[in-house]
């Protein structure tokens, strides 16, 4: 929950969807591997979903309905390997939300 919600966070303090502002992923130059390591999380799978959105009156269920209805988004969250999910949202000052969930499997 830390790495996620501190993902979303960083977005929405510097109000970017990741360095380039096209791919929330990679942020400041880091992935969810390092963000995730941050935290001292050992994992042995590991996955992230990372979107945003801008003017929803229910921005947490349009993010939720973002990642539902993309087959590779989708796929994170049905995969039978991960067994914990850390979920993160946080609103930047253009209006964007910000919604990352990172998937894991304890070591």
């Amino acid at each position: 929950m830390q790495a996620a919600q501190s993902h979303a966070d960083n977005m929405a303090r510097q109000d970017k969807y990741g360095d380039s502002d096209t791919d929330g992923h990679i942020l400041d130059g880091h992935d969810v591997v390092y963000r995730v390591g941050l935290v001292g999380y050992r994992y042995s799978w590991l996955g992230e979903n990372v979107a945003y959105n801008q003017y929803f009156p229910n921005p947490a269920q349009t993010l939720a309905d973002q990642w539902w209805n993309s087959p590779p988004h989708r796929a994170n969250m049905l995969e039978s390997r991960y067994t914990e999910v850390g979920i993160g949202i946080a609103t930047g000052a253009s209006g964007r939300t910000y919604g990352v969930e990172v998937f894991c499997h304890p070591r």
